[in-house]
């Protein structure tokens, strides 16, 4: 299973055309160190343009605890992003888009209304100014787009800041792909 995410991961970079977005998009809980998502994401993580934890259902409660503290979760969000960032991304904060539940997720106290998930974003902001943003599940559930639209007004202040810098860690050279694409 871990050859099989890698090398679907790497090809993709290889044989997708140029400006395709590659993002993995697993529960919080797979992306601990030593385990099996983890350890295949630090040979990949070059070959991602994001990387979109779910903060949801998992090892933290962010909606609850909020991003630094722990105490319904298992562990902080915080300390969760910023080993992603550094055992992933090499210091990239870009790379990491936070994810939030809006409904679905109440039997494990996850669910975060609008207003939750712009105070957790403004507590990543505090600590990642140039953060990937954040995504939500469920769609269907955003009503109107009340949510996305009430987060995205929060997050529109920063969008793009990471235009007027570097990376900091530039992608290696791309390895050749495992299964070369079929010639017609």
């Amino acid at each position: 299973q871990k050859d099989f995410l890698r090398d679907l991961t790497v090809d993709l970079r290889n044989i997708l055309p140029v400006g395709s977005i590659i993002t993995h998009a697993p529960m919080d809980s797979d992306l601990v160190p030593d385990t099996g998502y983890y350890d295949v994401l630090q040979q990949v993580g070059w070959a991602l343009d994001f990387l979109c934890p779910q903060y949801y259902n998992g090892i933290t409660r962010p909606a609850l605890d909020g991003f630094t503290n722990s105490g319904y979760g298992a562990m902080s969000a915080y300390n969760h992003y910023t080993t992603l960032i550094n055992g992933i991304f090499g210091g990239d904060e870009t790379k990491i888009v936070f994810g939030f539940c809006i409904s679905d997720c109440s039997g494990t106290g996850s669910n975060a209304n609008a207003n939750q998930a712009v105070t957790v974003m403004n507590q990543v902001r505090s600590e990642y100014p140039c953060n990937g943003g954040a995504f939500f599940w469920v769609a269907a559930h955003d009503i109107g787009g009340s949510w996305s639209s009430t987060v995205n007004t929060a997050l529109e202040p920063y969008r793009g800041c990471s235009l007027s810098s570097p990376p900091t860690n530039p992608p290696p050279t791309n390895p050749p792909p495992t299964n070369p694409p079929p010639t017609n």
